[in-house]
């Protein structure tokens, strides 16, 4: 995950239900994702996937709640922390699919060949069934940027996986659009985003996890850049 491994830790030991998620031998699949096989003898969905070399995972701080009451609440007392969600995508190689690469190009999100190559783009989006939700960027030497976002449709059904990679593109773009001309940490100014820096050209979106019950931090990846 992008929120170091303290906190990568934490959320899985909380979200599995166990005081030391190590205990239950996670192991590094076919595919390159990381599962534990559970009672019922199937593997886990999902914990994280294997770094590969496209770029730099953006690294954030994770997003808890100011107040103590509200960590309790919405963190250490919730009942429907959701399992982090990763967006995949077929590589095509003559028309025909060659395997299945994690991270989706910003850039081409809305166009409309993504249907065509997007694992599962019209499987229902696993956000725990709320109306909406809270989407947060911690990105490296700018302040933290949250922003509401409606997760079902007009049917009030849980939008589709298409609809959920469209909706944080635009909560990216918007967040660029915003601070491209603000300052940043001098000793970070690595991760500056505006013309001739960071552009949403430069980015994948490999995910969401779910960091409390109703925020949920998009995982990023750079395009070509790596930041050690």
């Amino acid at each position: 995950m992008s929120l170091g491994s303290n906190n990568a830790f934490m959320l899985l030991n909380h979200l599995i239900g166990v005081p030391d998620c190590r205990a239950l031998l996670i192991q590094c699949y076919q595919d390159k994702s990381y599962r534990y096989t559970g009672t019922n003898g199937q593997p886990s969905p999902a914990l994280d996937y294997q770094h590969d070399q496209k770029g730099t995972v953006v690294q954030q701080e994770m997003w808890r709640p100011m107040q103590p009451g509200d960590v309790h609440r919405h963190f250490d007392n919730a009942r429907s922390m959701q399992w982090p969600i990763f967006f995949l995508i077929n590589i095509m190689v003559s028309g025909v699919p060659r395997g299945v690469m994690v991270g989706i190009d910003l850039s081409l999100v809305g166009h409309a060949s993504l249907r065509q190559t997007m694992v599962q783009p019209d499987m229902a989006a696993p956000l725990g069934g709320l109306t909406t939700t809270h989407l947060c960027l911690k990105w490296p030497g700018y302040r933290e940027y949250k922003k509401q976002v409606e997760i079902q449709d007009a049917h009030r059904q849980p939008i589709r996986m298409l609809k959920l990679v469209e909706r944080i593109a635009r909560f990216v773009e918007r967040w660029i659009d915003e601070v491209q001309r603000q300052p940043i940490d001098p000793r970070l100014a690595h991760w500056r985003v505006g013309p001739g820096a960071i552009t949403k050209d430069h980015l994948y979106i490999v995910g969401l996890v779910h960091v409390s019950a109703g925020t949920w931090q998009p995982i990023l990846q750079l395009k070509g850049h790596n930041f050690h």
